[in-house]
C-alpha cells in the first residue's frame, strides 16, 4: 500500500492511499495555496513487510518478519 501526502505552502497536509487518490475529484492545491511561488511537496510512503526463514542443521528452523519504511519525496514551486 502506498500513501501519498500532498502539502501546499503552509496548508494542512492532505494524505490518502494511492488507490483512493486516483479517484478523488477534490481540487488540489486549495485556492488559498494556488498562487505563484507556493511550495508544493509530495511524499509517497510504502511499508514493505517481508517474511524470512532460516534453517540450521543443529538448531532447526526459525522464521521472523521485518518491516521497512520506504519513502520518496518531491518538491516544486508553482511557477505560473
Amino acid at each position: 500500500m502506498v500513501t501519498l501526502t500532498l502539502t501546499a505552502g503552509a496548508q494542512t497536509p492532505y494524505s490518502c492511499r494511492l488507490d483512493t487518490c486516483q479517484t478523488d475529484t477534490t481540487s488540489w492545491p486549495p485556492a488559498a495555496a494556488n498562487t505563484v511561488g507556493t511550495d508544493i511537496k509530495l511524499k509517497a510512503a510504502f511499508t514493505f513487510t517481508s517474511a524470512f526463514g532460516m534453517w540450521t542443521p543443529t538448531i532447526g528452523g526459525t522464521a521472523f518478519s521485518n518491516s521497512y519504511s520506504l519513502a520518496g519525496y518531491s518538491h516544486q514551486q508553482i511557477l505560473f
